[in-house]
């Protein structure tokens, strides 16, 4: 799985090309997916698309794999105070990841990654962590009681 050429993405059953291309980018940023449930939340897989393509996915990992963690951040609309809960995120990234986003919102995590010239293991750390709803700016909160 996380050495599959473009091909091979492309032979499982309604595999799209920017989602097979989007793992490519990663895979080459040096992103591991530990297993279905990382791949599911990376592209938003349905379960019937999961459960089809599970009998050709073989998952082998290269060091200790992440531990689950709960409520993905959406990246294009949160705070700041909620961007300095991501340890991964020092306050220099927190920085250029506001800057970046005024700029245009992020499209996935592979653009996040090479935006902010992210390592590996921080992306890594962040799957499933984070979103990227689109957003034209930041929540505000509700003025309904």
């Amino acid at each position: 799985m996380n050495r599959a050429s473009l091909n091979d993405w492309l032979k499982l059953p309604g595999c799209q090309q920017a989602q097979a291309e989007l793992l490519l980018r990663l895979q080459k940023g040096g992103v591991q997916l530990s297993g279905p449930a990382d791949l599911a939340q990376l592209l938003e897989l349905p379960a019937a698309q999961l459960e089809a393509w599970k009998p050709h996915l073989l998952f082998r990992w290269y060091s200790e794999p992440p531990s689950p963690l709960p409520a993905a951040i959406n990246l294009n609309s949160a705070l700041s105070a909620e961007l300095k809960s991501l340890d991964e995120l020092n306050p220099e990234r927190c920085k250029r990841l506001l800057r970046e986003r005024a700029r245009r919102p992020f499209s996935d995590l592979a653009d996040l990654q090479e935006r902010l010239g992210l390592p590996a293991s921080v992306v890594e750390a962040l799957i499933g962590r984070v979103c990227f709803g689109q957003s034209n700016g930041p929540a505000l909160p509700s003025t309904k009681p």
